[in-house]
């Protein structure tokens, strides 16, 4: 999709406007354009910094429709995360950031709600994101741990072929025996150390999950 110049003509107008209103004007300006709501969101996020700039009719009118904007957004990249979930080739990383981006849009919600005055709604947003930032920390956490014990593998198994000639007496490949070694042992090292990179976080993993489960139990 070709991407539409934004056009120089403002659509704020004075007096009272519905959020029905405003999100007509909004669409109609950001028609076309490649991520339309986060467009929406940022103009809006604008119209709020300008204090004397809104009634107080319609400054609620954009609260409630860039509440509406966030929450749409965080079930989209949710959605995104539940998919992923299920799909050949996933990849922890991307959950990771699926979710985390999930966070920072409940969080923003949790943001208007106290702005608005009602604390006990933004709490209740502010415990959501974080329990969805901590998920997605923990996602990329077991990413790494994946990727670090592929390596581990991949790097002692290399390393203890390329060193077999000392062992079988066989060339590896064009390389003489002191290339052969020299490899083996940097590969084996390096698989050493992504080991070790290994068991740390799943040891770390292990006693955040059982933090969880104790925190569950409590509730």
């Amino acid at each position: 999709m070709v991407k539409k110049e934004k056009r120089s003509k403002e659509i704020w107008i004075r007096g009272y406007m519905t959020p029905e209103d405003i999100k007509k004007k909004l669409e109609d300006k950001y028609d076309g354009f490649e991520d339309e709501r986060l467009h929406q969101i940022h103009y809006l996020e604008r119209i709020l910094k300008k204090k004397h700039s809104l009634s107080d009719l319609t400054r609620n009118s954009v609260y409630e429709l860039l509440d509406s904007l966030y929450a749409n957004e965080a079930k989209s990249l949710r959605v995104k995360y539940l998919k992923s979930r299920f799909s050949v080739g996933r990849i922890d990383s991307l959950d990771s950031i699926n979710l985390n981006d999930a966070s920072y849009y409940i969080h923003k919600r949790g943001k208007l709600a106290e702005e608005r005055g009602d604390v006990d709604k933004a709490e209740t947003f502010y415990s959501k994101a974080g329990r969805l930032n901590e998920k997605a920390r923990n996602k990329g956490s077991v990413f790494e741990s994946k990727l670090s014990s592929i390596i581990a593998i991949v790097g002692i198994v290399s390393g203890v072929f390329f060193l077999s000639p000392n062992l079988t007496g066989n060339v590896v490949g064009n390389l003489n025996e002191s290339s052969s070694n020299l490899l083996g042992v940097g590969l084996l090292i390096l698989g050493i150390i992504a080991g070790l990179f290994y068991l740390k976080k799943s040891e770390k993993n292990n006693k955040t999950r059982t933090k969880i489960k104790r925190a569950r139990k409590k509730r």
